[in-house]
């Protein structure tokens, strides 16, 4: 690739030759993240956790998990793993055990002595009250306490947990660990009162009398689905909910010797796994469509079967057989699927004349649940919709009632607990926004960490099969309640995630920025005649700092080894943070909002006014803050004009502003603009184009510069979302030189949608990366 900027040269071409001598094949798939990133409902990192396990950093890879998995032994036993049904090498020679890599993180952590929280004193007034203990109200509870507000969490049931402690049996999930994860989100300040039941002890209208600023319901779905068959009230028939729970939290259940499960979730198929353990001799499971389309998980149906369950389909119940007053048997019908129905699934219609009986002395109806609510009767503010949820605003999730939010299974139906972890995150951001009198800033999908718009998928050179997880005889196992499968060893979980492609072209694992003692670098090379702004990822991966050898630390002046050897710099590496201008600042909550790491909070001065503090012992130096705040009171080093006025000093005639994301996003694409320039023309990367002010476009103007473009971002693919910024200075700065009868095309846009995009579309995908 063609450079003109000194040093620039060895970070595009140290880039590429650490790509090149992989000796893999590469090909480019279109897609903002990493697919397995994309798949999460709750917006976990994978890409970053596995490649820290790879590394064998499960510290580090684990504290990526719990960024937004508060229960990640629960969920590395359960998830129903979307992040693996998109995972790139499945189409080689099967997916990353991405679960069981979370469950080896967890239990690794455990094994060494487990952790203890800190306990967190709330700094706001207002208090919040949580209906229901699942992974929604769990995390949004952890969410809310974190952001300084007073949590207390009421839960029907005498054991916290919901669905994860009413409905999961402990061979899949074992007690101790559900509760050694929920004390430890107990721990940092949360009040939990169980054997509370709102309706009944306590109303919607007493927790607002009585205190509570905001109030969730996520009471999740705890009513069964009925049959709706002749017999469905005879003895020895239960449905797959109240047969769990008993198990789960009574240990009264009773199992038949006989049993027929009809269903196929996995409700169904935790309810057939149960009572073989319970001593049945027979366990059989119904099923009204084909195998294709039993919404199980494929791993729990086969588990199922290893350990003695049958499987029947195209078979729906007529009536249950009675005998004395209980379960005799079930009339089946044989079915055919036609048409779709609204679930997109095959509608089964039964085939007349075809009807049998199959003996039994136990049957459970597991045909799926729906939220109760009865408790909300009467209450005000709630609207209930046809398919027996609550109603509320899709942004703000908030009833109709101000206050009174609902989220989770009780709202979206019955879903999986990463689905309700993900709800748990966007309400608690809608009640902060709420309570604090900001703007809403929730949204229903989690903003990835780098939003690259391509990945870079490489083909596997080397076949490399998933490393099983360890578990116990199917045959031995069917009559026990111990958990069915172990966790990794280091040395496995260390060799499955070494299986990850690393779709992309950054880790997103973060540790370039530790490693940089938690902030951005920025570096200026010697003789280079202009500083250069690199973010750590840059640096990690085109540069290899000689630091090892001679023990400096990765700050102040450092000596830089280009990745293949070829190069060295010399370079003077600063730390930054963003620091607050109280002058200006009007205390809105927008960087508090898009701080990631928690380093930047809104609080109130003496004269009760709200004003941004900076906490540099959290901020990573990512920008996010600066780039959004309206009025300019937040800055940083390389984002600020001065910085920028004295990397322009020695620019002449063009200069080129341009944004690292960018680059990043069409490297090739890039290279040919650089390339269709003047040779003279002067290069200066920035975090972000939109904080390109117009002062800044009028001071160099007023010296030698002659031309300036900027190579920016569109908002869509904009990381901070502020290219209407830089839209806005420059149509100041065009209009200024108009009156003073200058060309305003002096000053011009890049835009990375029109002119990028174009290029690289022509450039074909052989061309994504230099060979």
């Amino acid at each position: 690739m063609p450079s003109d900027n000194g040093p620039q040269e060895g970070l595009v071409s140290g880039f590429d030759l650490i790509l090149g001598a992989t000796n893999q094949r590469w090909s480019v798939v279109p897609s903002q993240v990493a697919p397995c990133n994309a798949a999460c409902p709750a917006g976990v990192n994978v890409k970053a956790y596995v490649a820290l396990t790879a590394e064998g950093k499960f510290d580090e890879a684990l504290e990526v998990v719990r960024e937004r998995i508060a229960l990640p032994g629960v969920l590395g036993r359960i998830c129903p793993r979307p992040c693996e049904e998109k995972c790139a090498r499945a189409r080689f020679d099967g997916a990353v055990a991405i679960c069981a890599l979370k469950r080896f993180l967890a239990d690794y952590e455990l094994r060494r002595g487990g952790r203890y929280p800190k306990r967190l004193t709330p700094t706001r007034p207002e208090k919040v009250a949580v209906i229901g203990s699942g992974p929604c109200g769990l995390t949004a509870a952890q969410d809310l306490a974190r952001s300084g507000f007073a949590v207390t969490i009421f839960e029907r049931l005498t054991t916290p947990g919901g669905m994860l402690v009413a409905a999961i049996p402990s061979f899949r999930l074992p007690r101790d660990i559900l509760e050694l994860e929920i004390d430890n989100i107990l721990q940092i300040g949360i009040e939990m009162r169980t054997g509370v039941s709102v309706g009944r002890d306590i109303t919607i209208d007493d927790l607002f009398g009585r205190g509570w600023d905001a109030v969730l319901i996520a009471a999740g779905a705890h009513s069964p689905i009925g049959l709706n068959v002749q017999g469905e009230q005879l003895a020895g028939v239960e449905d797959a909910l109240s047969f769990l729970r008993s198990v789960n939290l009574d240990g009264k259940a009773h199992g038949g010797k006989n049993v027929i499960v009809i269903g196929g979730g996995d409700s169904a198929i935790d309810s057939a796994r149960t009572a073989l353990r319970l001593g049945a001799g027979r366990v059989r499971i119904f099923y009204r469509r084909s195998r294709q389309q039993m919404p199980a998980r494929d791993y729990e149906v086969e588990a199922a079967k290893a350990e003695g369950v049958q499987l029947h389909f195209l078979a729906g119940p007529r009536r249950i057989v009675e005998n004395q007053g209980r379960v005799a048997g079930v009339e089946f019908v044989r079915m055919r699927l036609a048409e779709p129905d609204k679930s997109g699934r095959p509608r089964p219609v039964p085939i007349e004349g075809t009807e049998w009986v199959e003996e039994c002395d136990m049957l459970i109806a597991a045909l799926g649940q729906k939220p109760d609510l009865e408790f909300v009767q009467g209450q005000e503010g709630i609207e209930v919709s046809r398919w027996g949820t609550l109603v509320v605003d899709p942004e703000s999730l908030m009833c109709s009632r101000p206050g009174l939010f609902a989220a989770g299974d009780v709202v979206s139906g019955p879903a999986t607990a990463v689905e309700a972890i993900a709800a748990g995150h966007h309400v608690a951001q809608a009640i902060q926004a709420y309570l604090t009198g900001r703007q809403n800033l929730a949204s229903s999908s989690c903003a990835p960490f780098l939003p690259v718009p391509f990945e870079v998928v490489p083909e596997p050179s080397v076949e490399a099969k998933r490393v099983p997880v360890p578990e116990r005889d199917p045959e031995k196992r069917a009559r026990s309640f111990d958990e069915v499968e172990d966790a990794y060893s280091a040395s496995q979980a260390m060799q499955e995630a070494s299986r990850c492609l690393m779709c992309g072209s950054c880790l997103e694992c973060r540790q370039c920025i530790n490693l940089c003692d938690g902030r951005y670098a920025v570096l200026s090379f010697q003789g280079a005649g202009l500083p250069g702004l690199v973010e750590p990822g840059t640096l990690i991966k085109c540069w290899r700092p000689a630091l090892a050898e001679s023990g400096q630390k990765l700050e102040g002046e450092v000596l830089l080894s280009a990745q293949d050897g070829a190069k060295q710099a010399k370079a003077t590496i600063e730390r930054i943070t963003a620091h607050v201008d109280e002058a200006l600042c009007i205390g809105c909550g927008i960087c508090e909002e898009s701080c990631q790491y928690s380093a930047v909070k809104v609080e109130y001065r003496i004269d009760a006014s709200l004003i941004a503090t900076v906490d540099s012992g959290l901020c990573r130096g990512c920008g996010a803050c600066v780039a959004g705040c309206p009025t300019g009171a937040i800055d940083q080093f390389h984002f600020s004009n001065e910085w920028l006025r004295n990397a322009l000093e020695s620019c002449a005639d063009t200069v080129v502003l341009y944004c690292g994301w960018l680059r990043a996003a069409y490297p090739e694409a890039f290279e040919k603009f650089r390339a269709s320039l003047a040779k003279d023309a002067c290069f200066v990367q920035v975090p972000c184009a939109g904080r390109v002010g117009a002062s800044t476009l009028v001071w160099m103007l007023a010296r030698s510069v002659k031309r300036v473009m900027i190579a920016s971002c569109s908002n869509k693919l904009c990381r901070y979302g502020s290219s209407e910024a830089l839209d806005r200075a420059v149509s100041l700065v065009k209009s200024l030189l108009e009156l003073l009868g200058l060309n305003p095309d002096n000053v011009s846009i890049v835009s990375a949608e029109t002119d990028f995009a174009s290029t690289a579309v022509q450039s074909g995908k052989e061309g994504w990366l230099s060979r």
